[in-house]
């Protein structure tokens, strides 16, 4: 920790350590057009040896869930990683928690104004991977011909994929275009907002008959865009794997492998 000795007013400790900052701005919120929140909270506690500057702090950033996705505080101790700088000590109390499942990552404390710039640098990494990965798939729409011509071509070395490119792909508008209706997309937004925990639930929640809802969840969960869980007592929770599609449609992908399908064409023709 910072300070080791207990000689020195606790005020001027606090203010060396920039830490009254925390508590004037303890309460505070913000709320995110996105849904994502966070929020900042700091209370006086009895002086340790822990924390020699008799200050709680907790700083979290929250989806619209309201679960905590990441954050910092020393509210616990957390085990330290004998591999970082904090080689000797068995555990700090200042961490940081960088996703939900972490259970804390120790956090060298330095001063308040790094406490809260380390704070926000935090939200706004961890709402950049949440959002790059989140809930979105792109969906490929060509020939089958062409589906195939495009493996065999990235087996032999002749077609290297990009890394945007689709990794579902659909022969026809049609098949995908019933399965992704308005209905059912808004139903798989349905599920990731309000977080169901049985088929009855979500069919009240959506105000559709259950075999109705059932049927749908299934075809959604054959195509991987829904996970059936099995709970207790042959209870059946949905959750949506995804709620936004982007269908790719005579993409330069679909270019590429017809000129290296036109190509061979032609080589065999010579032939």
């Amino acid at each position: 920790m910072l300070y080791s000795g207990y000689n020195i007013e606790m005020k001027e400790i606090r203010l060396l350590a920039g830490l009254e900052i925390l508590l004037d701005l303890h309460g505070q919120q913000i709320h995110r057009d996105d849904g994502y929140w966070y929020k900042i909270e700091a209370w006086v506690i009895p002086v340790t040896k822990h924390t020699p500057h008799g200050i709680r702090y907790n700083m979290t950033l929250h989806d619209k869930h309201n679960q905590r996705i990441f954050g910092h505080d020393n509210k616990h101790l957390v085990q330290t990683d004998k591999r970082t700088n904090y080689l000797g000590k068995r555990y700090a109390y200042d961490h940081m928690h960088k996703s939900i499942k972490d259970k804390g990552t120790p956090y060298e404390f330095t001063s308040c104004y790094k406490l809260l710039e380390d704070f926000f640098t935090g939200i706004d990494l961890t709402i950049k991977k949440l959002k790059e990965n989140n809930m979105k798939a792109k969906i490929g729409v060509m020939s089958e011909e062409l589906i195939r011509t495009r493996i065999l071509a990235i087996a032999t070395g002749e077609y290297k994929p990009e890394s945007d490119e689709p990794k579902v792909w659909y022969t026809s508008l049609n098949s995908i275009a019933q399965l992704l209706c308005p209905e059912n997309i808004e139903l798989l937004k349905l599920m990731d907002m309000e977080r169901p925990e049985s088929l009855t639930e979500l069919s009240i929640l959506a105000g559709r008959a259950k075999p109705n809802v059932s049927k749908t969840l299934k075809a959604l969960a054959s195509k991987g865009f829904v996970r059936l869980e099995q709970m207790k007592g042959n209870m059946i929770k949905p959750v949506a794997l995804f709620t936004e599609f982007e269908l790719v449609v005579n993409s330069p992908v679909e270019a590429r492998i017809q000129k290296i399908l036109s190509f061979k064409t032609v080589k065999v023709a010579k032939i």
